[in-house]
């Protein structure tokens, strides 16, 4: 993840876990626009991918990971926790991307429950980019 994807984590992580008032994490999308365009204003290309897997996807790499040894390392109790949240997830990043995505700065969202798939999405938009 990117610096610029680190400020994503101030409208998502803390609204769902209520971690700090609305008042405070409302206006961090403004202030991830102004960051963008900043960026792109010095001459930095911004490419940002939502690769969307279902939930169903999820809780199938879930058990993988925790019982295929060379996956385990990405599998963390706290997931399960976290999985619980998922409509809450859902409707933070539904309002991230409508709110983050801008001309300099779009939002490629993509469904990305098979890995081939996904990968080719991603290269056509880098390709064209």
């Amino acid at each position: 993840m990117s610096s610029t994807g680190l400020h994503y984590e101030d409208v998502l992580v803390v609204r769902v876990h209520n971690i700090v008032p609305s008042s405070v994490w409302k206006p961090r999308y403004k202030r991830i626009n102004e960051f963008e365009t900043l960026l792109t204003e010095s001459g930095t290309r911004i490419v940002k991918f939502f690769l969307h897997i279902s939930k169903n996807e999820q809780k199938r790499r879930f058990e993988n990971a925790s019982v295929i040894r060379k996956k385990r390392w990405k599998f963390h109790p706290e997931d399960l926790e976290k999985r619980k949240l998922w409509d809450d997830y859902r409707r933070a990043f539904e309002d991230m991307l409508q709110k983050c995505s801008t001309v300099e700065a779009p939002w490629y969202v993509f469904p990305a429950d098979q890995n081939w798939y996904r990968d080719f999405v991603v290269c056509s938009v880098i390709v064209k980019c």
